[in-house]
């Protein structure tokens, strides 16, 4: 069905809910991550949508090839590249920090 969806002009549409719901998802860990760490709301949204892109962008190109790769597969992958990551992005965007 996802496929299907994919393939058709509904493409937009199952895009467009990977994109929200990716985000509501994605910024409740940034806010979580945030609670000790001063950072601006704008930088908050900022690296929440930088996730968003790459999350959707990774479930986008698994749909393209036909959803042959494990999804567990892929999961892993990403925990080892974001693991840490969010946390580190809060970091230097933190307040009366010099930028970078």
């Amino acid at each position: 069905m996802v496929l299907n969806t994919f393939n058709s002009v509904e493409r937009d549409i199952l895009e467009n809910h990977l994109y929200n719901e990716s985000f509501t998802i994605i910024y409740e860990v940034v806010n979580e991550l945030a609670s000790d760490i001063d950072v601006n709301e704008k930088d908050k949204i900022y690296i929440a949508n930088f996730y968003k892109i790459a999350f959707v962008g990774t479930i986008i190109e698994w749909i393209k090839n036909n959803m042959i790769e494990d999804p567990n597969i892929i999961i892993n992958k990403l925990q080892k590249i974001i693991t840490g990551d969010i946390h580190r992005a809060l970091l230097k965007f933190r307040k009366n920090e010099e930028p970078n």
